[in-house]
């Protein structure tokens, strides 16, 4: 009677395990040794996480000056963008739709993930290319108009997810 009651127990559990969706999913975690360090403008630094001979995603520091009318002011910017190489990869982060009367586009903010922080798919994936890791936009006084992105200020020991 205890076997059977045993059976039964796990054939409901087995038969539970047929209402899950399948995962098409994998958290890898890769330590960059040594350390990396994009210093230059334009400067791309390409990851391959699984050692393939494919890169799975990059990193790419970009800085420029522009004019703004609206403001008459020249603006110096200075970015640090993450991008999936391969559509079937994604970063989780957040996106910001800007609204259509500025142009009417998406911006993507990586998360700066804790070494606890759990990766679940609620997280929001995204797998656009020119996420902003971290943004400044000063005037030209040298005032910081723009910080964002969750990147900023420096963060270490943090994870890209």
């Amino acid at each position: 009677m205890a076997t059977e009651n045993k059976l039964v127990q796990y054939s409901a559990m087995a038969i539970s395990f047929l209402f899950f969706k399948e995962a098409d999913a994998a958290a890898v975690y890769t330590n960059i040794d040594p350390d990396t360090v994009v210093n230059d403008n334009l400067e791309v630094f390409r990851l391959d996480m699984d050692n393939n001979g494919t890169y799975d995603f990059a990193f790419l520091k970009f800085t420029g000056t522009g004019y703004t009318y609206w403001s008459e002011e020249y603006l110096y910017f200075f970015y640090m963008h993450a991008s999936p190489q391969i559509s079937n990869n994604a970063i989780a982060g957040l996106s910001v739709v800007i609204d259509p009367s500025y142009g009417g586009f998406t911006l993507y903010y990586p998360y700066a993930l804790l070494v606890n922080d759990l990766v679940y798919e609620e997280l929001n994936f995204q797998n656009d290319f020119y996420q902003v890791l971290a943004a400044r936009v000063l005037n030209e006084d040298g005032v910081a108009i723009i910080d964002r992105g969750f990147w900023y200020p420096q963060k270490i020991d943090h994870y890209i997810g």
